[in-house]
């Protein structure tokens, strides 16, 4: 049984952007189905699978109302209910793709769409003007805040689309980036000694939500595309900006916040010293400092950086293809590399 799940799970359920760029589609939960599902957010919890959890959060809040996110789904006289931890989750989900989706997969509606080298600058501005008039009477529910340009143009009604070239790919680019920020942004949970936590990348210092604990961002804004979870311990942060270095934050610290005990009205939030609290792998091998992608092994203490940059001879991690970083002991970070040659794909 254990297998099947496990074998469904990586087949339907996407741990990165880049896999859920390669799904045909996100598919429809059916009623009938719900119990398979909601049994699996239960395994995923159970065996500490968090690499599952935000995609397979995202599918049920999307299919199901909250009524039946509380109080279960009953198919053939069985109830299926989440247990209250995995409620409380995926209803933070929902509000946060709600308030995500205007600012971060619709930006590009709001940010003077409008290009320097637009070639009908009346006919853009009439058709940017409809869609901002009827994006949010059309696109209803959290589902859309992934919706590819296909689909979110089409339910628009295509037929007013009428853009030129230079701004339709402006406006892809924009949603494309959107989207990819959208889904680094989906929860993730973590149980550290009895208490659940969870995670999300936000750019900016707005709040809906009590945050207990924030970890800045270096002296520019970057966005986090890649959160990480290794064993419930720590929580690696990758990014493309110049020198930002992978960092690697032990996720004990929370416990520190608000312990057993605590005032139950408290909205205090502590914003984490960057050199305090967390560890920065500053690799001289990695002149540029950054990573494509962070991956992390789930059965073991290591985290690998992908593809660093920049890709040219300068770079001597480059010919690994990877860079792998011990979490045995993150004060004393080292890495591992494949012996010079062409990057190579280990499976």
């Amino acid at each position: 049984m254990y297998n099947n799940a496990l074998a469904r799970l990586e087949f339907e359920y996407p741990t990165d952007f880049d896999a859920f760029l390669a799904k045909p589609c996100g598919f429809p939960l059916l009623s009938r189905q719900a119990p398979i599902h909601f049994k699996l957010l239960g395994l995923v919890k159970e065996l500490h699978l968090r690499a599952f959890m935000p995609y397979l959060q995202y599918q049920i809040i999307c299919t199901y109302n909250f009524e039946k996110i509380f109080h279960g789904v009953t198919v053939m006289s069985e109830v299926v209910r989440l247990p209250s931890q995995l409620q409380q989750a995926c209803i933070i989900g929902y509000s946060r793709l709600l308030q995500l989706m205007p600012p971060v997969t619709f930006a590009w509606l709001f940010d003077d769409p409008i290009q320097p080298e637009c070639q009908d600058t009346d006919s853009c501005f009439e058709t940017f003007r409809y869609m901002r008039q009827n994006v949010w009477k059309t696109l209803q529910g959290p589902h859309f805040a992934l919706a590819d340009w296909d689909t979110t143009t089409h339910t628009l009604n295509d037929e007013e689309m009428d853009l030129c070239e230079d701004c339709e790919d402006a406006a892809k680019a924009s949603h494309e980036k959107g989207r990819q920020q959208i889904f680094s942004s989906l929860p993730w949970g973590y149980t550290v000694d009895g208490r659940e936590f969870f995670a999300i990348a936000q750019a900016n210092d707005e709040r809906t939500l009590d945050y207990i604990g924030r970890l800045p961002t270096d002296s520019i804004d970057s966005i986090w595309p890649e959160i990480r979870d290794n064993k419930g311990c720590y929580t690696i942060i990758g990014s493309k900006p110049v020198g930002h270095v992978t960092q690697i934050f032990d996720v004990c610290k929370l416990l520190e916040l608000r312990p057993s005990g605590w005032n139950c009205r408290s909205t205090s939030t502590k914003v984490f010293n960057m050199k305090i609290y967390s560890y920065h792998f500053e690799l001289s091998d990695v002149p540029v400092g950054r990573f494509h992608n962070v991956v992390s092994a789930s059965n073991h203490i290591v985290t690998v950086g992908v593809q660093p940059q920049p890709r040219d001879d300068t770079c001597k991690s480059y010919f690994s293809g990877f860079t792998t970083f011990t979490l045995g002991d993150i004060i004393m970070g080292w890495s591992l590399r494949r012996p010079r040659g062409r990057p190579q794909v280990c499976t």
